[in-house]
């Protein structure tokens, strides 16, 4: 596909960087030449300083034989402007990241007005992923596929678990539950395990299963399966915002104390949820967090804008026992420099944003014949979740799974058939108009054959 990017901030140069790995030719506007210059050294891309709002620009970056165009600069309007001009020269598909509250509310309104495919609201998004996490108390990271009815979870394996060296064939037998487990992050390798790799203490663990049997699991393996009623958050920007609505939207009796040192924040936030508690404070005053009851909330969540500060305030939250943490880190080389610290579940919304911009994508790209409706990056990008539909003439149905050359690392972890959800054996199948879920290390999964060696 041919594709212009307009913003070269760190949305843009992710996307630029993931889509030309998939081989799409990608061309990147912006007006900061610098900004520009550094995606464009590093990928393979082209690059044209502009206005990405301003016809005369976007003719120059070839809209009119473009397939889509995507506008993620800072600024709301001038990503929906660029859109708008997009629409008025070429019949090409249009993302726009649209980010303020005030828009929310009337983001289908927008969508039409300006012809988007798809408006995306990184702050919003991030608070829906979070959301998901804390919905298992235990979990690191929650996906869902097949409609919510099948929840892919990342659990941390403690020394005292049931699981510690066992072999994953052992695992259904010995929880009493139908799980699939999927990778294994163990210091800095990932493995696509098989039956005889066994779980060790400190590895970190990627399984899929549906709700109940996701439960059993939390039980029977000894990890915290209640529901958090309590919530302290450090940082009262426009992802809290998000996160409480949907909190007290679900749950009016959650308990949940927002930190903020902007008393225009804390104020907004006060007159906006009049149930929730806030304080307007430093949270980098231990005293601060201490006093309002730090160790004694169910989770810990370190949402400011700046990086240093919520690993430092997720370190404190870890050293006095807090069980459920979750730390926002918007530049992901600290990511892998922190990787060593235990600060619970890592969120970077950039990353956030990327990988729901990459997933429209490939449904624009199922159009051209691949058949994937639904993908997620774990494991820090290195390993892919996939859903694909199985069509009715689609070349790997009607065989059984131990007759298939399958890639090594390469799980077929369920399938959905008539609202049934099945953990697959080497003697099922795929047939006509399943859905599957696809564990994959091949980041060049993109169509259901693809699993298959050649």
């Amino acid at each position: 596909m041919r594709i212009i990017i307009v913003g070269a901030g760190k949305i843009g140069s992710t996307l630029a960087k993931q889509l030309v790995s998939e081989n799409h030719e990608v061309t990147v506007v912006d007006r900061n030449v610098n900004s520009l210059n550094s995606v464009v050294d590093s990928t393979d891309c082209m690059g044209i300083v502009g206005n990405g709002a301003v016809q005369s620009v976007l003719l120059d970056a070839g809209i009119k034989n473009a397939n889509l165009i995507i506008a993620c600069t800072n600024s709301d309007e001038v990503n929906m402007l660029t859109c708008l001009m997009a629409h008025k020269n070429t019949d090409c598909a249009a993302i726009a990241r649209i980010r303020d509250p005030e828009y929310a509310e009337e983001i289908s309104f927008l969508q039409n007005e300006f012809n988007l495919s798809l408006s995306i609201n990184p702050e919003q998004e991030t608070a829906r992923e979070i959301y998901r996490i804390l919905k298992y108390s235990s979990t690191l990271i929650s996906e869902s596929f097949f409609d919510d009815s099948i929840n892919l979870l990342k659990v941390a394996i403690k020394e005292d678990s049931p699981l510690c060296n066992i072999r994953l064939s052992e695992v259904t037998k010995k929880l009493k539950c139908s799980v699939v487990l999927c990778t294994i992050e163990r210091g800095n390798d990932i493995i696509i395990p098989k039956g005889y790799d066994k779980i060790l203490s400190g590895d970190r663990v990627s399984f899929v299963a549906d709700t109940e049997n996701a439960m059993k699991f939390f039980k029977h393996a000894g990890l915290d399966y209640k529901s958090i009623k309590s919530i302290m958050i450090v940082g009262g920007g426009k992802i809290a915002y998000y996160l409480i609505k949907m909190l007290i939207s679900n749950n009016k009796s959650i308990s949940i104390k927002v930190i903020d040192n902007d008393k225009k924040v804390c104020n907004e936030l006060a007159d906006a949820f009049p149930g929730i508690s806030v304080v307007h404070g430093d949270g980098s005053d231990q005293r601060i967090l201490m006093q309002e009851g730090i160790d004694y909330v169910d989770a810990f969540l370190s949402l400011t804008g700046i990086d240093e500060e919520n690993i430092v305030y997720s370190l404190f939250a870890k050293n006095i026992g807090c069980s459920k943490i979750l730390t926002k880190i918007n530049r992901s080389s600290f990511t892998d420099a922190f990787k060593q610290f235990d600060i619970g579940s890592v969120i970077n919304p950039e990353i956030i944003t990327a990988n729901l911009i990459i997933k429209q994508v490939r449904s624009f790209e199922s159009d051209l014949g691949s058949d994937m409706v639904n993908f997620y990056k774990l494991c820090d990008g290195n390993i892919e979740a996939l859903e694909f539909y199985i069509s009715e003439d689609n070349e790997v149905a009607n065989k059984m799974f131990k007759d298939m050359n399958i890639k090594k690392d390469v799980i077929v972890a369920c399938i959905k058939r008539n609202n049934r959800v099945i953990i697959p054996t080497g003697t099922d199948m795929l047939l006509a108009k399943d859905n599957v879920v696809v564990i994959s290390k091949d980041l060049k999964v993109h169509n259901i054959k693809d699993i298959l060696s050649n």
